[in-house]
């Protein structure tokens, strides 16, 4: 019994200090990369506004895109600010996890660095950034006279899986992108198509049935369409798509951390 409680405080203390070390160096990377910038931290959100009013000028001014149920032009400005925000955390999680083994060779060299936080820092810093964009969309909600609605507190329940796939990504990509340099090409192009190619911007109903299979399997149009129900349309989410997408990302995440673990012990001959 001693020996297990021992034991049992060891792989605690071992997994706190693998999240105290992710943590830091998720906020290093957050506060570097607009270190010297006079609006610092603003550019979290600055970047994300400024994408939806180029956006919302192109499809709700200039191609006068129209959206079934809106009524108004702010309507569809607020239901692409949440689009345009899950696709932001997919698509950091994509570009940026390619080169993200590549980009730190002093750590691949240090046996005693612990490599698989990289991938987690990258999720954990998009994740951040996420939470930034909505907060900006809640105080939306409040100056635009529309209130919080208690359906956002079922938002957790659609982030959940949503960090878990993108955990699997990172991870996934991460250790390919040592391997095939083409990834990081690649990845780009496929990030653009995620958006063209979901519920960002285009309504799915709307699209021959034929054409509506290819945007639902884009798999960030599901957690765009939950996210809309929680914060927009307050209506009840799909809870049994939300438990086996849960499950899914879990499984995903198992088998890209082992393959990950599997690919290591080459990367210091590749890189």
């Amino acid at each position: 019994m001693i020996a297990s409680l021992d034991q049992g405080r060891l792989i605690y203390g071992r997994l706190r200090k693998l999240v105290d070390l992710t943590v830091t160096l998720a906020w290093r990377d957050i506060s570097s990369r607009y270190r010297g910038a006079n609006l610092g931290l603003l550019w979290t959100v600055l970047n994300p506004l400024l994408m939806l009013a180029v956006y919302g000028l192109a499809f709700g001014y200039v191609f006068r895109a129209k959206w079934p149920g809106l009524e108004t032009s702010g309507d569809f400005v607020r239901l692409l600010f949440i689009g345009i925000a899950v696709h932001g955390f997919f698509s950091e999680c994509l570009t940026r996890s390619p080169g993200a083994i590549a980009s730190n060779p002093s750590f691949v060299k240090k046996v005693v660095f612990p490599l698989g936080v990289i991938p987690a820092v990258i999720t954990l810093v998009a994740f951040f950034n996420f939470l930034a964009i909505l907060l900006v969309f809640l105080l939306i909600q409040l100056v635009a006279g529309d209130g919080w609605s208690l359906h956002y507190l079922l938002l957790p329940a659609v982030l959940f899986p949503m960090l878990l796939m993108g955990l699997a990504m990172s991870y996934l990509l991460s250790f390919l992108g040592v391997y095939f340099k083409d990834i990081n090409q690649i990845v780009p192009s496929l990030s653009t198509v995620l958006l063209f190619m979901s519920s960002a911007i285009v309504p799915v109903s709307t699209l021959p049935p034929e054409h509506q299979r290819w945007f639902s399997l884009n798999p960030i149009t599901f957690y765009i369409d939950q996210s809309r129900m929680a914060l927009l349309w307050g209506q009840a989410l799909d809870w049994q798509g939300l438990l086996a997408r849960t499950v899914i990302g879990f499984g995903c995440l198992m088998i890209a951390v082992y393959l990950f673990r599997r690919a290591r012990k080459g990367f210091a001959d590749v890189i």
